[in-house]
């Protein structure tokens, strides 16, 4: 999938001060450590604090940045150039540590932020739905295997943890 229109928006968006951070999470941020993977979409994990004297938080203020600059609404997406971009609030604490830990890495030439392999690997396991991505993570180098486990301990999933080792016996 071609990300080369979105990254450097995403950047001048947060270079603008629309967004404060941002990391680049999902299946495209899995591409980048497992080869298997091919994401349909770009997947940014970015804070929406609420407005001003509101309790519910908005994407609006991304929303007006991104439609001037040329993106359109697709769905649930936003079309940046030829990628479909969604916009997702860490909405757990392990989401919120990911997107604090995130690293620079480059994605088709552009820098941009990237939830590392142990989280990536975390947050799959947390959800339930992408074991399978775990042992693909443990079986290559992008997994720090200490650093997996101090997350997985960070947010009481080492009992679930132990409990999926043994059932892959």
């Amino acid at each position: 999938m071609n990300f080369q229109d979105a990254i450097p928006v995403i950047n001048q968006m947060q270079a603008d001060g629309v967004i404060e951070r941002y990391a680049i999470g999902g299946d495209a941020a899995t591409s980048l450590y497992l080869e298997a993977v091919t994401p349909r979409h770009l997947e940014v994990v970015v804070p929406i604090p609420p407005q001003p004297g509101q309790l519910i938080v908005s994407p609006t203020k991304i929303f007006e940045y991104l439609l001037g600059q040329g993106a359109i609404f697709e769905g649930q997406f936003m079309r940046i150039g030829d990628t479909k971009t969604l916009f997702v609030p860490p909405s757990t604490p392990l989401l919120e540590e990911a997107l604090r830990d995130a690293t620079v890495r480059e994605i088709e030439g552009h820098p941009a932020r990237v939830v590392t392999a142990d989280h990536l690997a975390a947050i799959a396991f947390q959800s339930g739905r992408a074991n399978a991505r775990v042992l693909e993570f443990a079986a290559t180098d992008a997994l720090d295997v200490d650093h997996f486990h101090a997350i997985l301990a960070r947010h009481g999933l080492m009992d679930r943890w132990r409990e999926f080792l043994k059932n892959q016996r």
